[in-house]
Formats: structure tokens, sequence, C-alpha cells
């Protein structure tokens, strides 16, 4: 039985996301012939395709095009003063980064790429929360350790090693380590490194 792999399912998804989407691909459709024959010469099965079944094509021809862009909505003023959106090559989408991002990782999947903790890189939800994961202070104990060093004129490799002591000593786990994953409180580390080395660059969230 056929199966459809995840990297082709991404840009598809971004077709079927939004009506404007799957218009602007349809327009591309009737104005690129060529590559559409090309794409149903490959696919036999699907004579008539759909918007979304010429995802892939579109993205190749769209990034051809219009290099260093993404396909994203925009809004514009009309005459009469109503607001309407327009698909056009934008520069900045998170949205759109992170799919083609992940097209590019579904295909390079033996890629060379630093594992960031996901708390480093994900907001909390209500910006009150104190702590971050140990693994996430970890991740910054380079750049926090070597700060030190230079405000401090100590050894780097001895500073390091006394931070990632302290981490260790004041992480916690939720109900006493039977759930989740350590913890440590981002003002209660911060608050004992200026007590010990005086004040420079903190941990952050």
């Amino acid at each position: 039985m056929a199966t459809m792999h995840s990297a082709s399912g991404i840009p598809q998804n971004w077709v079927k996301a939004d009506k404007l989407n799957t218009e602007y691909v349809a327009q591309w459709q009737k104005s690129h012939p060529e590559e559409v024959a090309q794409w149903i010469k490959a696919h036999p099965e699907t004579p008539e395709p759909k918007p979304e079944d010429l995802a892939e094509p579109f993205f190749a021809s769209f990034s051809k095009t219009h290099p260093g862009t993404f396909p994203g909505a925009v809004e514009h003023k009309t005459e009469d003063g109503k607001t309407e959106k327009v698909i056009e090559p934008i520069k900045e989408d998170a949205d759109i980064q992170a799919t083609f991002f992940d097209m590019w990782l579904q295909s390079h999947p033996d890629a060379d790429l630093e594992q960031v903790p996901a708390d480093a890189v994900m907001a909390s939800g209500s910006g009150l929360d104190p702590d971050i994961t140990l693994a996430n202070a970890l991740w910054q104990l380079d750049r926090v350790a070597a700060a030190w060093a230079k405000k401090t004129n100590s050894g780097e490799a001895q500073l390091h090693k006394d931070i990632e002591q302290l981490l260790h000593e004041k992480s916690h786990a939720p109900l006493g380590g039977l759930a989740g994953v350590p913890l440590v409180n981002v003002l209660e580390i911060n608050l004992a490194l200026q007590d010990r080395f005086g004040k420079t660059t903190k941990f952050a969230k």
C-alpha cells in the first residue's frame, strides 16, 4: 500500500491551510501548464490535480522566481478604504519559515544541528513561570561562564565547573522527582551567582 511521506505533507498542508493559499496556487497552476503537465506525467493516477497536489512543484517554481522569500499573506488598503489580504513574496514570516525549515529537515535527516532545549525557544504561557529546565540552564552555561570569567578575571574552566555544580545543587523536580524534568529557579540561581561573583551576565528565561 502506498504511503505519503511527511515531507510531502508539509507543503500540501500549507496550501490547504487557508483559502487564500489555495487560490494562489490555483492561479499558479493555470499560468504554468508545462510544470503541471510534467507533474501529471509523473503521476498518471491523478490526471486532474488539485492545488494541494501541486504543492511541491509550486514551491520549487516560487523559490526560483522569488529567491530568498516566502509566499505570505499581506494586507493592503483598497480604494474604498477596506482591507484585503493577498499572497506576495515576503522575507519574514515565522509560520512560513518554520514550514520551509521542516521541509528541509525532513529531506536532511542527517544534518548536524545543535539540539536546543524546548523551553529555550518557547515562552511560558503566563510569562510568570520562574523556572527553566536544568537542560536549558546547562545549555546557557558556556555563555554565562565566559561572561563571569571576563568580568572577574577568573579561570573560565573553573568557573564553568563551579556554576555547573551550583545549577545541580539548586535544581529540583516536580513532586519530589516523581514527575517531570529537573528545573532551576532563574531568580534564585542569578541571585546566588551575584552573591558569589558580583553582577554580570545572567541566566535567561
